[in-house]
């Protein structure tokens, strides 16, 4: 029997389904999922998601080639205490929203912050 796999437009475009081309079930209603729109069923038991951005990406780093400018490290400084400020006054607002999707963000944007602020 083959699994079923829910993916998204944006997904089954970079979907490959390791015996040729992706199955979409067709019989099967879409599902409505709460943060990027329908979800389509997909059959199959091995899949390749490949992104073709893989290829033009994956020579990039965390972190900057070079040393920041005394410059830009000063008006980074200041958008962190800044954004702490804001997030003094919000932060549930930041991380209780009406969805895990961006409740996650906020709880990430919070976490940064304070990790940059540290």
């Amino acid at each position: 029997p083959e699994l079923l796999h829910w993916a998204y437009a944006h997904h089954q475009k970079m979907l490959q389904h390791a015996e040729g081309k992706t199955r979409i079930a067709q019989n099967l209603t879409s599902s409505q999922a709460p943060t990027k729109g329908h979800m389509h069923g997909v059959l199959g038991n091995n899949w390749l998601l490949h992104a073709e951005l893989f290829e033009k990406t994956n020579a990039l780093d965390f972190l900057p080639a070079a040393q920041l400018s005394s410059e830009r490290q000063r008006m980074l400084r200041q958008e962190t205490r800044k954004t702490l400020q804001e997030l003094r006054k919000t932060w549930r607002q930041s991380m209780f929203k009406s969805d895990f999707y961006f409740s996650g963000k906020g709880f990430q944007k919070v976490a940064m912050v304070c990790l940059l602020a540290e």
